[in-house]
């Protein structure tokens, strides 16, 4: 049964299991807090990183990452019906305090519309495109080949992906493991990692837009 590459090799399933926390405690310690920050290592961390250990020590293509059209209607659908499903529930915690102390995480997209969408475009997709990469296409695809499909999910999502949340408000990191399934879920059924790319960042979008629009009205 083949894992990596062509043949199973104990060193490759140890360097990219090696890989996983390393690559988050690395990003841990820098601790990104400015716009071009955040950019800068989530592309190098998240993604030049496990695209070198994919090409030159798993010996694998960069399908591995999922970078792969995959299948765009299934895709598609099961973005809008994750999307739907989250909907309701970023509309409910962008009204509490905690989390409108939390986003948008910048300043500036505070200020005015044109800031926001700015920033979402200009840093925060570029963010979103490292990290879900990492997760969904890099972290995704090679626990299930250790694991199998359906494991490998409820690992990213109950094990891996609350990690990236330390710290957050506990509803949070709740929030972010079950979007982890349904993101890892919209990568199986598009065949894709461009699908739970467009989706995180999407739920973002949306969260720092209602946040945004919620304390203004209570402005007003």
């Amino acid at each position: 049964m083949s894992k990596f590459g062509q043949q199973i090799r104990l060193e490759k399933e140890g360097v990219f299991l090696l890989s996983l926390p390393l690559i988050s405690i690395a990003y841990a310690f820098i601790r990104p807090e400015k716009p071009v920050e955040l950019v800068i290592a989530s592309l190098i961390l998240f993604l030049i990183v496990p695209f070198l250990i994919t090409r030159f020590l798993l010996k694998e293509s960069v399908h591995f990452m999922g970078f792969q059209k995959g299948r765009l209607f299934k895709g598609v659908f099961g973005l809008i019906i994750g999307l739907a499903v989250a909907f309701p529930l970023l509309n409910l915690l962008a009204s509490q305090p905690d989390f409108q102390r939390i986003y948008p995480p910048f300043t500036a997209m505070r200020e005015n519309v044109s800031n926001l969408i700015a920033l979402e475009f200009l840093v925060m997709l570029p963010a979103f495109f490292g990290v879900q990469t990492f997760l969904f296409g890099y972290a995704l695809s090679g626990i299930s080949k250790l694991t199998g499909k359906s494991k490998s999910i409820f690992i990213l999502s109950f094990l891996c992906i609350p990690l990236f949340y330390l710290g957050r408000p506990f509803v949070e990191i709740i929030l972010a493991a079950f979007t982890g399934v349904l993101a890892s879920w919209i990568r199986f059924r598009g065949d894709s990692v461009l699908y739970p790319i467009i989706f995180g960042w999407s739920l973002s979008f949306i969260l720092d837009a209602l946040v945004v629009y919620k304390i203004l009205e209570n402005f007003q």
